[in-house]
């Protein structure tokens, strides 16, 4: 049912009539146009990951992030976009990265106390094309097609102490990698009849191979271009993932099934 609601959202982005006929003519539509940005997306994470052990076994963990949570564990990020354009053609590169950390001090059986420390690492990268289905002296939409790349690292590590559950530490670490064609449409058009103010939307969805198992994006938001060469965007996103590498009991054995979102803050240049 989720597929079939996506789809129809993708038809109807792609039929959407766009009229914004003052941004073509900024715009050289013979040109090069170029674009950079950076945002800050406040997200939150719920879901759950399984993976093999070392052990030899299958732990399971079900993931609560809220944004506070991860603001409080976050211990840096980069996220920004680069966008080529020239013509009905645009390339779009996309990168967020994170990185979170927890410290705990776990109580030991007997005396004592053990400081154990979590770090995370999750980066979501794009790269795709748009092709522009309005007409040069509209507004923009595109349909859009391309790679994504998902990545995650964990990483336990425990002090050795004689009294903590291990005398020589613990200094375990692990990671997943997988990347996943996509197709969608995303529109900019005027809200409004404003010529600073500006509609964002965006839906894709792609998989990993042929299991039926979707990941998912969709953006709704605005843009107010507060300067000729200037934006500043505010926008929701959500990113529904849904991986599965090999079955319970293999050593390479990892799932991860998570909704993503919450609002994002950027700001763009463009010349």
């Amino acid at each position: 049912m989720r597929s079939v609601t996506l789809a129809l959202l993708l038809v109807a982005l792609i039929a959407i009539p766009v009229f914004d006929q003052a941004q073509a003519k900024d715009k050289g539509w013979e040109d090069w146009n170029f674009a950079l940005g950076l945002y800050f997306p406040l997200t939150s994470i719920s879901g759950d990951v399984s993976m093999a052990t070392p052990s030899g076994g299958d732990g399971e963990l079900p993931i609560d992030l809220s944004f506070r949570d991860i603001a409080d564990n976050w211990k840096g990020s980069i996220a920004g976009i680069v966008a080529l354009k020239k013509q009905r053609w645009s390339v779009n590169l996309d990168l967020n990265y994170v990185k979170l950390e927890n410290k705990q001090t776990i109580p030991a059986l007997i005396h004592g106390s053990t400081d154990v420390t979590t770090t995370v690492g999750i980066s979501e990268h794009e790269l795709f094309l748009g092709y522009q289905i309005s007409d040069p002296d509209e507004g923009v939409s595109e349909i859009i097609f391309g790679t994504r790349y998902i990545g995650q690292s964990f990483k336990l590590k425990a002090d050795a102490t004689e009294t903590s559950f291990s005398e020589t530490g613990v200094d375990e670490e692990m990671s997943e990698n997988w990347w996943m064609g996509f197709i969608g449409a995303r529109h900019v058009g005027p809200l409004g009849g404003s010529e600073k103010w500006r509609l964002i939307i965006r839906a894709d969805m792609g998989a990993f191979d042929t299991s039926g198992r979707l990941t998912w994006r969709a953006n709704l938001g605005t843009d107010w271009r507060f300067a000729k060469h200037w934006d500043l965007v505010l926008m929701y996103k959500w990113m529904g993932i849904d991986y599965k590498k090999g079955e319970p009991g293999d050593s390479d054995y990892y799932y991860y099934k998570a909704l993503e979102h919450g609002p994002v803050l950027g700001i763009g240049v463009r010349f």
